[in-house]
């Protein structure tokens, strides 16, 4: 049974990283437990099993989520038997999941591997969730019995501060699953940003698009940020233009017919987020942005 807090038709670097990793198993040798998104999901993972016990609520989820916790543990229990689990995957970042995981585990004494994603209680250091973090890390690290990370960065950040032996599973992508055009001459020079513009990169994005005012290049943010809050971080847009690409192949194409792509993290004192977590993050476009051969810039302290 495959626990996590991220899955299509949901978005995110985990939600790519689940679905990638598990087409290579037998669809029937496994259960996905998830959140419900009010979404059909059979267009968007067929012939999978996927259970969804908890109702995503966004605002409320602090408040309804323990609530629904408190009813599903007998359905966990009923899927486990009826499934005829013999190992338990939590796949992190979600604490709610990772929480039902390591109870589905405990009860009926199962091997628990643990997928980390992320950082669990450096990801909520100096947030409200800070102690229940810590608390669930500790409990974590004790019982998985196999602990993976989605990068060497992570791996490394483990073995010196909490002496633990972890073992890195890194992004997966079907061979084949990647089709970049790229154009055979290019004369828009265009940088390229793909992706959610939030705490950890919303500076830097704001200092680039100050930055080429005065140049011969453009940029293009393709994000589903609005425009209003990007204007309140500080990204002027005399050269920026805004898309959204619903459709994967044409967000392909965006990307191999540019100039140059970005990867960006803030510095320490841009972001609130602990040095740890995002010394560490890999965002998951950087995948694609490499099956394309385009030029990548990547901003970001060399400590990271």
């Amino acid at each position: 049974m495959y626990f996590t807090g991220g899955f299509p038709p949901a978005q995110g670097g985990s939600c790519v990283l689940n679905q990638n990793l598990l087409k290579g198993f037998d669809s029937n040798s496994y259960t996905v437990v998830t959140y419900h998104q009010y979404v059909n999901w059979t267009k968007v993972a067929p012939g999978i099993q996927i259970i969804r016990p908890l109702k995503l609520f966004k605002r409320l989820n602090s408040i309804l989520l323990p609530v629904q916790k408190l009813f599903i543990k007998r359905r966990i229990k009923s899927l486990v038997k009826k499934t005829n689990a013999k190992l338990i995957i939590a796949a992190y970042p979600d604490l709610q999941f990772l929480s039902l995981a390591m109870q589905a585990a405990t009860r009926f004494k199962l091997p628990l591997v643990l997928y980390l994603h992320d950082t669990i209680f450096e990801a909520h250091k100096g947030a409200k969730m800070e102690e229940e973090a810590k608390r669930i890390q500790t409990e974590a690290f004790q019982k998985a019995n196999l602990i993976c990370v989605m990068s060497s960065g992570m791996q490394a950040l483990f073995a010196t501060k909490y002496s633990l032996e972890t073992y890195p599973l890194r992004h997966t992508f079907e061979h084949g699953a990647v089709s970049i055009s790229k154009a055979s001459k290019k004369t828009t020079h265009t940088l390229f940003w793909g992706g959610a513009i939030y705490g950890i990169n919303r500076v830097s994005i704001a200092k680039i698009s100050k930055t080429i005012v005065n140049s011969n290049l453009n940029m293009e943010l393709a994000t589903d940020a609005s425009r209003s809050q990007l204007e309140k971080n500080g990204v002027v847009f005399d050269k920026v233009r805004m898309s959204y690409y619903a459709d994967t192949q044409a967000y392909w194409n965006a990307i191999g017919n540019s100039t140059c792509l970005i990867l960006a993290l803030d510095k320490q004192e841009d972001t609130r987020v602990d040095f740890d977590e995002i010394a560490t993050i890999f965002p998951t476009k950087a995948i694609e942005y490499m099956f394309s051969e385009v030029p990548i810039l990547v901003i970001c302290p060399s400590t990271y």
